[in-house]
């Protein structure tokens, strides 16, 4: 629901939210070893009490760590949210809601793009792009994490800041066409 206009997409394919389910796997696993109160759920709105339900946004994945900012039907602040491109959805559209409602980092993975974006917040009302580092790792301050997109693999690679012995693979499954 954008400012009270129902926004309906198709349901993500099989492909999308098997990569979601992996990277949230992935996230849990890999956040939890540091904060076992971190919240990582799928399709949790971004709201706050005065606007809801007429004004929200649904990620793909939300990450609050400590838990902070969930609520029982939304979270009124992000760490990350994790959104996951399909053929014309909106997730770039999202931006200036998620810059107004406390969300740090948001990732967009685009698979058919075979690329990921981060971006941060730089202030009250803009998130911007986080460039990567030498290494060719971008830094999600805001969950302590790195993340690198394997354009070979078409998998996304996640690690704690400068250690390569924790680093996970997610990958979407392979789909049969024809199936």
């Amino acid at each position: 629901m954008w400012d009270g206009v129902l926004h309906m997409v198709p349901p993500p394919g099989t492909g999308h939210q098997g990569f979601g389910s992996d990277l949230s796997f992935a996230l849990k696993l890999l956040l939890r070893a540091r904060d076992p109160d971190v919240f990582v759920a799928h399709e949790t709105a971004v709201a706050d009490a005065s606007s809801w339900p007429h004004d929200y946004r649904t990620p793909d994945l939300v990450v609050c760590l400590g838990g902070r900012g969930v609520a029982e039907r939304w979270v009124t602040r992000a760490d990350l949210v994790v959104e996951i491109r399909s053929p014309d959805d909106e997730s770039w559209d999202k931006l200036p809601f998620y810059a107004d409602h406390d969300v740090v980092e948001m990732l967009i993975v685009d698979r058919a793009a075979n690329r990921i974006d981060l971006l941060r917040r730089r202030d009250e009302a803009e998130l911007e792009a986080v460039r990567a580092g030498e290494s060719g790792w971008l830094r999600a301050r805001g969950i302590e994490l790195e993340l690198r997109w394997d354009e070979a693999t078409a998998s996304l690679r996640l690690r704690h800041p400068g250690d390569a012995t924790t680093v996970e693979m997610v990958s979407y499954p392979r789909i049969d066409p024809q199936a």
